[in-house]
């Protein structure tokens, strides 16, 4: 790639962003001078606000043309201003798709919102992912942050079980070493969460061990915080509570919201269920109550929702689908939605919230608060209830 293919391209970036002020005073200067001329001449300031304008894909193949592009695009500061700027303006919205019954590929879906369609869909071999080339019998996703995910894989006939940190994006993979007390058993039945940190590129760990009492009840006994800056686990000072874990589910969401990680642990009909919390900047655990009681045939989730935290209820007995979702104002429980009937098995959750994934046995489909359907996507949802959908922005942020 040419360096006056690069200048085409941001010539094109800089045309069609006509909602900028800044371009309107730099398209005179366009014309008058050659680009590289113009680029030289621009404040680093307003090289980086061009930059950021640029898709990802287009980053990605840049920063292998000059070293010093290299260097920026890996700063925390870049990496936020584009994380940031493609939020606001709806770019680089994407689905990673895990199949219930078939975890040898993942699909990924990109979703342009300013165009009615989709506009490109492609698969990864989960054992271009893992260290171990056996054969994976399960996969289980903790959600994602920052265009970051954290996957754990399962294996047929054998107790090792691999933690990655992957970013989609730029492909990179990250494996998570065994933690020291790791403890062998025929599956890896601890509870993990993972949370990103913006000033430095950074992203944590936490896992709790799980043990039986003497009365075979399940309750966490350590916590240990992996840090991938430095590449090591350590104990964290403060243990969790010993409260009884009933439930150990994937999130279907993901359960991180201002650098607190959340889990349900009860989850009995009948019964408000217990949230388990970790607070990633405090190293400290603490507890919260659902907005009210579990019905049967109801499934349960926690979500970050415009950035709050957010109780999702979906009663699922039959078709349709009713769901609520119950949002944290000032300290209390507020429900926010009540979205319904939805002709759908609820998959997920779209921009931000206001929108839900889901399919009634055909296509993938997406539909607003009143139940009405917005687009259908071209993924198949002939296995009914069976794929896992997370939302994420593209990012360009390192693993390494």
């Amino acid at each position: 790639m040419s360096k006056r293919y690069i200048f085409l391209k941001i010539k094109h970036i800089l045309i069609t962003t006509k909602t900028s002020s800044m371009v309107k005073i730099l398209n005179p200067g366009i014309e008058r001078m050659s680009w590289e001329r113009f680029w030289v001449s621009l404040t680093q300031d307003l090289q980086i606000e061009i930059l950021i304008r640029l898709p990802v894909k287009s980053l990605m193949r840049f920063k292998c043309i000059q070293r010093s592009w290299n260097i920026l695009f890996k700063s925390p500061s870049f990496v936020n201003k584009k994380r940031l700027y493609n939020s606001e303006y709806d770019k680089g919205h994407s689905l990673m798709i895990l199949h219930k019954y078939e975890y040898s590929y993942i699909t990924l879906l990109y979703c342009d919102y300013h165009k009615n369609r989709t506009t490109t869909t492609t698969t990864t071999p989960t054992n271009t992912l893992f260290p171990d080339k056996g054969t994976i019998f399960k996969i289980k996703s903790y959600g994602s942050c920052n265009g970051v995910f954290l996957l754990e894989a399962f294996y047929w006939d054998t107790i090792v079980t691999h933690l990655i940190l992957w970013n989609p994006t730029t492909k990179e993979v990250h494996v998570i070493p065994d933690p020291p007390s790791c403890c062998d058993s025929k599956f890896d039945d601890s509870l993990y969460g993972f949370c990103a940190f913006n000033n430095d590129n950074n992203f944590k760990v936490v896992r709790l061990q799980l043990c039986f009492d003497e009365n075979s009840v399940i309750y966490p006994s350590l916590a240990e915080v992996y840090n991938l800056c430095t590449k090591s686990w350590t104990r964290s000072e403060h243990p969790p509570p010993a409260t009884p874990i009933t439930r150990q589910s994937q999130p279907r969401y993901t359960p991180v919201v201002n650098y607190v990680y959340h889990w349900i642990t009860t989850s009995d009909p009948f019964s408000v269920s217990n949230i388990l919390c970790y607070d990633f900047r405090k190293n400290q655990f603490h507890q919260l109550k659902a907005p009210r009681e579990v019905y049967r045939c109801a499934r349960e989730n926690i979500a970050e929702i415009k950035g709050s935290l957010a109780y999702i209820l979906e009663y699922h007995q039959f078709y349709p689908t009713e769901l609520e979702i119950w949002v944290m104002d000032q300290g209390k429980w507020a429900k926010k939605y009540n979205i319904g009937l939805i002709e759908t098995c609820m998959r997920g959750l779209s921009k931000n919230g206001d929108q839900v994934f889901g399919g009634g046995g055909k296509l993938l489909r997406c539909y607003d608060h009143q139940g009405n359907l917005i687009r259908q996507f071209e993924v198949s949802m002939n296995y009914g209830c069976s794929l896992f959908l997370r939302e994420y922005v593209q990012s360009i942020i390192p693993l390494s």
